[in-house]
This record gives C-alpha cells, structure tokens and sequence, in this order.
C-alpha cells in the first residue's frame, strides 16, 4: 500500500466508518437518538417529544423511499 494513503481520499475505501446509534426513550417519555462520538466524550443526541415521533417516522420513510426511487432511475447520458 502506498505511503501516500488518506482515508478520506482513497477511492479504494468502500466502507466508510459508521459511529454507533442508539434509540431509547428517557425519563420523560421522549425518544432520544444518541450517536456515539468518534473520541467517545460528547455523543450528538436529538430528543422528540413522544407526539412527533409519528411525523418523523412518516417523514424518514418518504425520504427513503425518494431516495430509493431516485437511484433507480435510469442515468441520462
């Protein structure tokens, strides 16, 4: 391998890093999606007050499906 190498540049890297997502719900009755953090001190989380958990699944799903719909669209070239 090349003394060269960058992860972030190498177009031989097919899988990039994932960091951890935990999805649980608090003291509060909110559910809080917790992303573990690259050095482990400060975990990104967003917390959804239980009435619009609904309205984010609703939405992640059409996101989704948009995205799925639009990679399967034959290229124009």
């Amino acid at each position: 391998m090349s003394e060269d190498f960058k992860w972030t540049d190498d177009d031989s890297v097919c899988i990039s890093k994932v960091n951890a997502v935990a999805v649980y719900v608090n003291v509060r009755n909110e559910v809080v999606i917790r992303q573990q953090d690259d050095l482990g001190d400060d975990d990104q989380l967003i917390i959804i007050p239980l009435e619009h958990v609904d309205a984010l699944i609703f939405k992640l799903k059409q996101v989704v499906k948009e995205l799925k719909e639009s990679l399967e669209e034959p290229s124009e070239e």
